[in-house]
């Protein structure tokens, strides 16, 4: 039947790709199509509640490997929030050392002096003030890179946040599916169980029906067999039984004829009779 069903399903896909280069046939291809998603209704139908119910489990058992994808992905991301994190830290410690050479060095050029001493170095308050300028500038630029930097960790450690969440989810559902699948098997166990008590009450009270009928039956022919009697006796069909006469001895004589029998004097039944 299955065999039958996968061949009608190849002609009626290669019918639909004939149809739709066709213009005159789009209500024929409709019909096809229609047709189609009918018999893939029934086929649906068809299958029985123990076999959905293992395509569920299988189903939800490829759940885990999304979730190992879905763990992986997460890896990648937290590979790179890791690093940009140790970028950010080392720019912010450069950023510090920056900031205090910055005020240093505009404390010693506020003195006023021709020479300026600064990290160990005398140079004149000329190249000091070309030297602050320099500081300042990466000191600035250090600052946009920190904000950048800073920002891009924030939304890297925002991403992570949500594929945890979205693994904990999937999880979450999986759990429950299984937990559904689990009541399904119990009240479908349930079902069968039923089904079976069913069928044997049913059994049980074709087996009284028969009993039932054929007590009325034998009841009947006991009926029939009285009344039958009484109706040849009505009418005179019965034939009685005459008993022989008995012969009526007293009972000296039976006395007697115990005696002779004892002492062999019986005679025979014949000579009896002449005797007589």
């Amino acid at each position: 039947m299955l065999k039958k069903l996968v061949i009608a399903a190849a002609a009626v896909v290669v019918g639909l790709g004939v149809i739709r280069f066709t213009k005159p046939g789009r209500e024929l291809g409709g019909l096809a199509e229609l047709w189609w998603n009918k018999s893939g209704d029934w086929a649906k139908n068809q299958v029985a509640p123990e076999t959905r119910i293992e395509q569920l489990e299988m189903e939800i058992a490829k759940i885990s490997q999304d979730v190992k994808t879905a763990v992986g992905k997460r890896a990648d991301l937290k590979a790179d929030y890791l690093m940009l994190k140790d970028e950010t830290d080392a720019q912010k410690t450069v950023q510090v050392q920056r900031k205090k050479d910055l005020l240093t060095l505009a404390d010693a050029l506020e003195q006023g002096s021709n020479e300026v001493s600064f990290k160990g170095s005398n140079f004149s308050a000329r190249t000091g003030q070309q030297r602050l300028e320099i500081l300042k500038g990466a000191f600035e630029t250090g600052e946009q890179t920190l904000k950048s930097k800073s920002e891009l960790l924030a939304a890297k450690a925002q991403r992570l946040e949500l594929a945890e969440q979205h693994i904990l989810k999937i999880q979450q559902k999986q759990t429950e599916l299984v937990s559904l699948v689990d009541q399904m098997k119990t009240q479908l166990a349930r079902i069968r169980m039923k089904q079976v008590e069913n069928n044997t009450v049913d059994i049980d009270e074709s087996q009284v029906s028969k009993c039932v009928a054929l007590q009325q039956d034998l009841k009947r022919m006991l009926l029939k067999e009285e009344a039958l009697a009484e109706e040849k006796a009505k009418f005179g069909l019965t034939q009685t039984t005459v008993a022989p006469p008995r012969d009526e001895r007293s009972l000296a004589e039976t006395i007697k004829a115990a005696r002779a029998a004892v002492n062999g004097e019986v005679k025979p039944a014949g000579e009896a009779k002449q005797a007589d």
